[in-house]
């Protein structure tokens, strides 16, 4: 079994991740931390001089929050991938995209605002993901 749990390098993330490890440990599950991003808006911070370079500092420093998140948990086998939404792509079709090319078991998210009519259950990405996901959608609740 494969679990993927999108992060967005919040608060919300420490929820999403506690909430799904002992579900991977009773399932014998592996885990794969996902965070995507979008490079119009997460390369504004960096100094680099090319988009590439720009790029590729922006994977390293998810990949390293990612890495970090990964090394606090015991037990459980935790990968972690970082990945640039296309051009357009919304951050929920990003996210289904990846997990079924991860071949995802579970998806799991973190929600916990409201936004509109139509979100007032669940923030619009969660929402989203409910309609695109490639399999079930596990959705934590941050207290």
């Amino acid at each position: 079994m494969r679990l993927v749990i999108a992060m967005d390098l919040t608060d919300k993330d420490t929820a999403a991740l506690e909430g799904t490890i002992s579900l991977a440990r009773s399932a014998g599950a592996d885990v794969i931390l996902l965070n995507v991003f979008s490079p119009w808006l997460d390369m504004g911070h960096t100094t680099a001089p090319t988009t590439e370079e720009r790029r590729a500092q922006v994977t390293a420093e998810r990949q390293e929050y990612l890495r970090k998140r990964a090394e606090s948990v015991q037990g459980v086998a935790i990968q972690t991938v970082v990945e640039q939404r296309r051009r357009a792509e919304e951050v929920d079709v990003c996210i289904a995209r990846v997990a079924r090319e991860l071949e995802a078991d579970i998806l799991v998210v973190a929600s916990k605002r409201a936004s509109g009519l139509r979100g007032v259950i669940l923030g619009s990405t969660a929402l989203g993901l409910l309609r695109r996901s490639p399999c079930p959608v596990l959705v934590v609740r941050p207290e």
